[in-house]
C-alpha cells in the first residue's frame, strides 16, 4: 500500500513538473504539441461548471478536451449542446473525445451515444463496454466513423483480451493511475498489447 501512495505521488509531482515546463518555455499561440493531439479529461475539472473546466484548459495552453458527462453529455437538449458548441468556439477549444461511457446490449442506447458524438465532432468515444454490446459497437463504429478506445477499467476483466481489440475501429486506453490502483501489473498489459 505505502508502494502505490508512492507510485502515485511520483507520477503527480512528474506530470505537475512537465506541465510547469511547457507552460513557462512557450510562448502565447504557439503550438506546444507540433504533430500530436493533446488534450485534459475534463474529468479533472469535476469540481468545476463547464466554464471553469474551459478556462483551466485554456489555462494549461491546451486546445483539446475529452469531455465527461457533467460537462457534457448525450442526454443534453439540443439547445444545451449548442450552447456547448459556443462555449467551446469562444475558448478556442476542440471536444475530440467523450468518455468514459458504459455500453451494453441494447442498440438503440448505445446508438444514442454516437449520434452525439457525430453532432459534436467526437472522433473517439471512451468506453467502459460491457462483452454484449461488441457486436452493436462494431455496426455503430462503422455507420458513423467513430471509433472506440476501452479504458482500462472495463470491460470484465474475464474478457479475453484478443475480444476487447478484434473491431479495427477500437484501441485500448491505457491511464497509468487505474492500472496501479488494481492487481494488474500495468507493464505486463502493455507488453501483451504490444505482443498481439
Amino acid at each position: 500500500m505505502k508502494a502505490m501512495i508512492l507510485a502515485h505521488l511520483a507520477i503527480g509531482i512528474f506530470c505537475l513538473g512537465l506541465t510547469m515546463s511547457v507552460h513557462n518555455n512557450v510562448t502565447a499561440g504557439e503550438d506546444r504539441f507540433p504533430g500530436f493531439t493533446v488534450g485534459v479529461q475534463s474529468y479533472c475539472f469535476r469540481n468545476f461548471d463547464l466554464d471553469g473546466a474551459l478556462k483551466n484548459t485554456q489555462e494549461l495552453g491546451l486546445k483539446n478536451i475529452e469531455f465527461y458527462s457533467k460537462h457534457a453529455s448525450h442526454d443534453m437538449t439540443a439547445e444545451q449542446l449548442e450552447n456547448v458548441k459556443k462555449k467551446l468556439k469562444a475558448a478556442g477549444i476542440k471536444m475530440v473525445a467523450y468518455g468514459v461511457v458504459g455500453f451494453g446490449a441494447n442498440a438503440e442506447a448505445n446508438e444514442k451515444i454516437f449520434k452525439f458524438a457525430k453532432e459534436m465532432g467526437i472522433k473517439v468515444i471512451t468506453a467502459d463496454p460491457s462483452p454484449d454490446s461488441f457486436d452493436s459497437l462494431e455496426k455503430l463504429v462503422k455507420k458513423y466513423d467513430v471509433k472506440i478506445a476501452i479504458h482500462n477499467h472495463g470491460p470484465a476483466l474475464d474478457t479475453p483480451l484478443w475480444r476487447m481489440c478484434s473491431m479495427r475501429s477500437k484501441g485500448v486506453i491505457g491511464e497509468s493511475g487505474c492500472a496501479l490502483t488494481t492487481a494488474i501489473f500495468s507493464g505486463r498489459a502493455w507488453i501483451l498489447l504490444k505482443l498481439w
